[in-house]
């Protein structure tokens, strides 16, 4: 089933904020929203629409929009109320630790392997920041070069979040990074038990504990 215009509109904006993000980065989320939920969408419906957004004054942006890595977007600046909908939570900088599991081994018992990729968003309230930073992990490592790169034939199995907090800016720069920020790093192994344990939510063995877990693997 295809997403109306309507529906294409509204997650291109979900994905979009208040900071100029490349075209590439916001668009690819879309891609991987609609792909997750079974929706067909065309790379010409998309770039339609996001021409589109951007004529009618809802997005703004800089670059040039046939080019999706050398473009950017963002909100604008003074968007026009609607006294309809109800107020958007304050757009805030995020830290989100996203887990990552890959098949280590398929021998029984099954092994895998937990990576984290650190990122920092920028999200109007806590549930924004999970999801955006769940699906830029995925941009990165749904790629099966990128997967292969760290030693694995097939993409992760799984992605979860086991916690968020707001991010500081310490004073001089002491600890600064930029929006969209990611650093990837191995955290533990997992057998098959303790895998499963993870994907209902309860504790492991191991240190972790998922608080959100992308609904591509429910």
């Amino acid at each position: 089933m295809a997403p109306s215009d309507e529906d294409i509109d509204r997650l291109i904006l979900s994905f979009a904020t208040d900071r100029f993000r490349k075209v590439a980065m916001v668009l690819g989320q879309v891609f991987i929203y609609c792909r997750d939920h079974g929706l067909e969408l065309s790379e010409d419906a998309l770039g339609d629409r996001l021409h589109a957004l951007v004529d009618a004054g809802r997005l703004e942006a800089q670059g040039n929009l046939f080019r999706w890595r050398w473009s950017e977007v963002r909100l604008p600046e003074h968007a026009p109320a609607n006294p309809d909908l109800e107020a958007e939570p304050e757009t805030r900088r995020y830290v989100v630790p996203v887990m990552t599991v890959f098949l280590a081994s398929a021998t029984e018992p099954k092994e895998f392997d937990v990576w984290e990729n650190v990122v920092v968003v920028r999200a109007k309230g806590p549930r924004r920041a999970l999801t955006q930073a769940v699906a830029m992990t995925r941009s990165v490592l749904d790629h099966p070069e990128n997967t292969r790169a760290l030693g694995y034939p097939e993409t992760p199995c799984l992605y979860a979040v086991r916690s968020h907090c707001e991010f500081v800016d310490l004073p001089n720069g002491g600890a600064t990074y930029g929006d969209d920020h990611m650093t990837l790093t191995w955290l533990t192994g997992l057998g098959e038990s303790d895998f499963e344990k993870l994907k209902s939510y309860d504790e492991v063995s191991r240190p972790l504990q998922a608080l959100y877990i992308d609904s591509h693997f429910d």
